[in-house]
């Protein structure tokens, strides 16, 4: 007889959430929200908090540990500059620059092993991981600390010009675990590679089918 599927981990996660706050709220999505309020318990309903500027979120949020991105940035300026009426300052990108030849944030797998003579794990992986595992495995908590930006990318900084880093100098095990989730979230192709991903989830399809069939 098959049991009906329980979510515990749905609940486990609202039941852990402080808080939740939306910035730069579109109409849509205040709309979409009085829709299913009456359908949210009221005790998570209090959760939520509308903030349309960044500023607004400097008082609930240490900000300078926050990975905001530069797009983020320049649309809160521009709807800023839009609420006091002021005239929009003109976009400027910069172009392009090409990776150093000891670039190791932002670049693929591919021009990691050419530039580290072949070495198949790339030299931040490789030192995050092991100074965690000798120093980080019992830590309460790892990878789910942030750290300061301006820390992130002095270590990246570090690393991309092919200086060493010793992270016994910054007295907190939580930066290794930042610093390899930010080397992750920056590669070009996730390590379950995009050509890879359907034969990955067909693997655990077929595990899942195997539970059903013994239920």
């Amino acid at each position: 007889m098959d049991a009906e599927p329980v979510d515990t981990e749905g609940r486990r996660y609202k039941k852990n959430l402080k808080a939740l706050y939306v910035v730069h709220p579109t109409n849509f999505i205040k709309v979409l929200w009085n829709v299913f309020k009456p359908l949210i318990s009221h005790k998570f309903g209090k959760k939520v908090t509308y903030f349309n500027h960044l500023s607004e979120l400097h008082e609930h949020l240490k900000c300078d540990q926050l990975a905001i991105p530069p797009e983020v940035l320049r649309y809160d300026e521009k709807l800023r500059n839009l609420h006091k009426g002021r005239p929009l300052p003109p976009a400027k990108t910069p172009p392009p620059r090409p990776p150093l030849p000891t670039q190791q944030f932002g670049v693929s797998l591919q021009y990691l092993k050419d530039k580290n003579q072949g070495e198949l794990i790339p030299p931040v992986l490789r030192f995050t991981v092991t100074y965690l595992r000798e120093k980080g495995l019992r830590t309460e908590g790892l990878f789910r600390r942030s750290a300061s930006v301006q820390t992130v990318h002095e270590i990246q900084r570090l690393y991309n010009q092919g200086k060493p880093v010793n992270f016994d100098d910054y007295g907190d095990i939580h930066i290794p675990a930042v610093i390899l989730k930010t080397f992750l979230r920056e590669l070009p192709q996730p390590l379950l590679t995009f050509k890879a991903y359907e034969q990955i989830l067909g693997i655990t399809m077929i595990g899942l089918s195997g539970r059903s069939g013994r239920s």
